[in-house]
């Protein structure tokens, strides 16, 4: 077992700790839900998408453009993004990008909503 951090705040810290991871997996999971629901009655459960986002790699952190993302047969969240050859896997985004798609759907899907129902 490690020792806690020196300090007044000792093992507060790690019980801060747990709390940040335990609301960004909660937040993970209701971008999740989020996105599922926005393609759940959409044909073919995929849409269009302009979203810009970083993304952290091996190589460091590089922009990247979701052209569209999809819910596959397996129920995963996939994303088609620029310069990509393979989709991307909604899992292997950190929590600001996900954060980024989601809007960048919601705006998308609901701006066409609003477009057909005024033509």
């Amino acid at each position: 077992m490690r020792e806690p951090f020196p300090g007044p705040a000792g093992n507060d810290l790690d019980g801060m700790l747990v709390d940040v991871d335990t609301a960004l997996f909660g937040l993970r999971m209701k971008l999740a839900a989020l996105v599922a629901t926005l393609l759940g009655d959409v044909p073919g459960r995929t849409h269009d998408v302009d979203a810009d986002f970083a993304r952290w790699s091996d190589d460091g952190c590089r922009p990247c453009r979701c052209l569209g993302i999809a819910i596959d047969e397996g129920g995963a969240i996939m994303l088609s993004v620029a310069g990509e050859e393979a989709p991307l896997d909604w899992e292997d985004l950190d929590v600001a990008a996900q954060y980024r798609v989601a809007q960048g759907l919601h705006a998308r899907r609901y701006a066409g909503g609003l477009y057909r129902s005024l033509s």
